[in-house]
């Protein structure tokens, strides 16, 4: 074990060379294999690691095989034979005199000593990276410069698919040297880098670029200027994705710094310096004039005035969607895809815009670049953000009037377009479709596999933004408002919180900090401490920010906790104060979260309209029940054990109390039948209250309330439970 660590290959290597080396053998006479362990420990102190067992086999190996091996290592992980054919003869048998001419005869020997395999026509590959490892370092022969040659030799040899099929190997083997102010060198690192991109290899891609600028001339920026912008503007891209927000304005920097450029030529390097303000800096407003002065500086000027333009957004909408009523599913589908680059640089700008002013809460503006992006679509082609925009039109549609026909189909000719496109974008698409509007006409549990999908794809696309959000839709508040037991949400948590804090998501990384620590609170017992969003995880006292994203986060986990603590009064306080113009729903207007916080909202003021008797209180409950019925009556699957439990309110109100039993308990079989546990609880402690309190009776009261200490236990709010066990037990 002290040789091999437990590894397997080790393991088996390990063996093969205490065999050849006559310290492990087979005794013919006792039919046993025979050892001792005082010899294998002595002569194989210095054997560190499997690489030096590997190269003491190799050592025995012809010299021209080792040779061989130590080319074929420089070619990575898998090879063909004829690009060892081709390094063999143009570079080895030159520097080598007298090596073996014959590859096939020597890469035999390799084969057979099961160093490489066959893995097709003509392919080889190295059974293990370890034996790669150690060919590399066989004798003192691969070094840097070493390298570097034989990348040269190739990139200067190979035709052209033979070359761009060994464009990786070729770029890292000549990346080995120093080489500087080798333009073609840079343009051969630019081609590895968008090869690497394509692969969603972000980090290599990264990597390549950073090369390729080493290797240009001091004056690069008047000798190959089209080739310099280029690989600073992909190394933009590319580092944003992988969250190096520091490396991306330094690239940045290095291209706005000078002034000799044309509006077209830098238009997409700033738009990665409005997706910081938006996304890392969370300077919504700035980012939204930024953008629309660089549309201007780019030719396109919005027809809106300030005052006016609620008034402007909704009569765009209208005519929107009737300009769309006019147009078949297959007409949208048969729209040719944009080429134009302005008309593409527009689209994009206009679909960043569309987000900025949805983080920030701008609606009306949000409304109008929606519009915007739909318009670009229909008259200049399809671009890849054009089923985002059809998503975020259903988006629209939805929370403006409740369409759920319309937005549905809208959604449809989203996802139709997204096909035509491919992965690009697909992230936010999914995102939009499932949070703003699908999650209203389908059950919950049918957004799991598209949302996970949306992650899947966004990080392929590159698309961190798409991807994290629709990577918390699918951990974070799918699971939550379908009444997942607590301690299996908080598993996943851990590793999405690496994960945006690697992407540097911080917008995100607020919202999953403040449901962590929510749900943790949900897990003690109630009391002051655990009523209040402050913990290890997330500190409200300590976050001073106010952007809209953070404080709806936070008074949606604030409202929660008061909520299942039963502190009702503390909670309706709120909302007249603190919270007043500031819930969820006001701030992230239309995503779906929004439907149980103001559900919840409602309870609230329920419990304190029976307590108090005042009118406030019950006029707040019933704008609350008259929205919750709204969405009912459109069909939305997911709520409609809130329109029950409400109604169940109402009748203890109104002192129908027959009515009141029956709603209660078809709201608690609802909420059963579909899994949400969560509210089970909560309807049976409502109902066990109103049985005691207001009807006086003990042994129903007592009943429902040990019902909802059987679902607390079972969501994981163990505390609350504990808590609801001490008040049964002073009946």
């Amino acid at each position: 074990f002290k040789r091999t660590l437990g590894n397997p290959f080790f393991l088996i290597e390990f063996m093969k060379m205490l065999q050849v080396e006559g310290l492990l053998q087979f005794h013919l006479g006792i039919l046993k294999w025979v050892w001792e362990v005082s010899r294998i420990e002595d002569a194989t102190m210095s054997t560190a690691n499997v690489v030096d067992l590997l190269q003491s086999r190799m050592r025995k190996l012809p010299v021209d095989v080792q040779l061989l091996l130590q080319y074929a290592a420089c070619l990575g992980s898998s090879f063909s034979l004829s690009t060892l054919r081709f390094v063999w003869k143009k570079h080895a048998m030159l520097i080598f005199d007298g090596a073996d001419p014959s590859v096939v005869s020597l890469l035999r020997v390799a084969q057979n000593e099961k160093l490489v395999e066959p893995c097709g026509s003509a392919e080889y590959r190295w059974v293990h990276d370890k034996i790669q490892e150690a060919a590399l370092s066989l004798s003192d022969l691969v070094t840097p410069l070493f390298q570097f040659g034989l990348g040269i030799c190739m990139y200067e040899g190979l035709e052209g698919p033979q070359l761009e099929k060994q464009l990786f190997d070729v770029a890292d083997l000549i990346n080995k040297g120093s080489v500087t102010e080798r333009s073609d060198l840079s343009e051969l690192n630019l081609r590895a880098a968008k090869k690497a991109r394509k692969m969603a290899a972000f980090q290599s891609a990264s990597r390549y670029v950073a090369n390729g600028i080493n290797q240009l001339s001091f004056d690069s920026w008047v000798a190959h200027k089209e080739l310099t912008l280029r690989l600073h503007s992909l190394g933009a891209e590319m580092n944003m994705t992988l969250g190096k927000i520091d490396v991306v304005k330094r690239y940045i920097a290095a291209v706005l710094d000078r002034k000799e450029h044309a509006p077209m030529e830098i238009v997409f390097l700033k738009m990665i310096k409005l997706e910081i303000l938006n996304t890392v800096e969370l300077l919504h407003d700035e980012a939204v004039n930024y953008g629309v002065q660089l549309l201007k500086e780019i030719g396109y000027n919005f027809a809106w005035r300030r005052g006016l333009r609620g008034a402007q957004a909704l009569t765009l909408i209208m005519k929107t969607v009737r300009r769309l009523e006019k147009i078949s599913v297959d007409q949208v589908e048969s729209i040719e895809m944009m080429k134009d680059s302005k008309h593409l640089a527009i689209a994009k700008m206009l679909s960043m815009l569309h987000v900025a002013s949805h983080n920030g809460n701008d609606i009306f503006f949000n409304f109008l670049c929606v519009c915007k992006v739909i318009e670009t679509t229909l008259d200049h082609g399809i671009h890849t953000y054009s089923a985002a925009g059809f998503a975020s039109l259903a988006a629209v549609v939805m929370f403006l009037k409740n369409d759920s026909a319309n937005a549905s189909r809208f959604c449809d000719i989203a996802f139709l377009i997204q096909e035509k496109i491919g992965i690009r974008n697909a992230a936010e698409t999914i995102h939009i479709s499932w949070g703003f509007v699908l999650c209203y006409t389908k059950p919950l549990h049918e957004a799991l596999t598209p949302t996970l999908e949306g992650y899947s794809k966004g990080l392929r696309d590159g698309d961190n933004e798409g991807a994290m959000l629709d990577l918390l839709l699918r951990f974070v508040y799918l699971p939550y408002i379908m009444g997942k037991n607590l301690g299996s949400i908080l598993e996943h948590f851990p590793t999405i919180a690496a994960q945006l804090e690697e992407s540097s998501r911080t917008k995100e990384i607020l919202a999953l900090r403040a449901c962590w620590q929510m749900i943790l609170n949900l897990q003690l017992p109630p009391d002051e401490a655990s009523k209040k969003l402050e913990g290890e995880v997330y500190s409200q006292s300590s976050e001073t920010s106010e952007i809209p994203w953070k404080v709806a986060n936070e008074n949606l986990a604030n409202g929660e906790l008061l909520l299942f603590f039963s502190d009702h009064e503390a909670r309706t306080k709120r909302l007249m104060n603190d919270e007043k113009g500031k819930t969820y729903s006001e701030l992230i207007q239309g995503y779906f979260p929004s439907r149980i916080e103001t559900f919840h909202r409602g309870i609230a003021w329920f419990a304190m309209a029976r307590r108090t008797r005042r009118r406030k209180h019950r006029s707040e409950a019933m704008k609350v029940k008259k929205q919750v019925a709204k969405w009912a009556k459109a069909g939305d699957p997911n709520i409609q054990h809130y329109h029950l439990l409400l109604n169940a309110e109402v009748a203890v109100l109104d002192k129908r109390f027959a009515k009141a039993d029956s709603l209660y308990k078809q709201a608690i079989s609802h909420a059963a039948r579909i899994g949400h546990i969560h509210h089970a609880a909560l309807f049976h402690e409502r109902f066990a209250e109103y049985r005691l309190e207001v009807r006086g009776d003990k042994d129903d009261g007592k009943y429902h309330m040990e019902q909802a200490i059987r679902y607390y236990t079972e969501w994981g709010a163990v505390g609350k439970a504990e808590q609801l066990k001490k008040d049964v037990n002073k009946l």
